[in-house]
């Protein structure tokens, strides 16, 4: 379970997550604890890919998840809860 929980828990799929609405780059990388350069490296792979939409709102650049971020979202989600069930013999038959 160890490469899985590696998987799920690298920084891009933290940012992913951590987009709840609309949110400013700078609230993302304290958020979750990672340089303000790192995560727009990590902003500029989600937007190329479609997961972000990103807008000026003044100064700020304004993060938001498109529809199919919202969905890989929710199964990130719902796949780091999995990761933290101890004693997975319960729900196997």
């Amino acid at each position: 379970m160890k490469k899985l929980n590696g998987l799920l828990f690298n920084k891009a799929v933290s940012v992913l997550i951590a987009i709840d609405g609309k949110r400013t780059i700078s609230a993302i990388s304290k958020e979750i604890d990672l340089t303000y350069s790192h995560t727009i490296k990590i902003i500029k792979c989600l937007l190329q890919i479609g997961m972000i939409t990103a807008r000026m709102e003044g100064r700020c650049k304004i993060i938001g998840l498109t529809g199919s971020g919202k969905v890989l979202q929710n199964s990130l989600i719902i796949a780091t809860d999995l990761t933290e069930i101890e004693d997975w013999n319960k729900y196997v038959d």
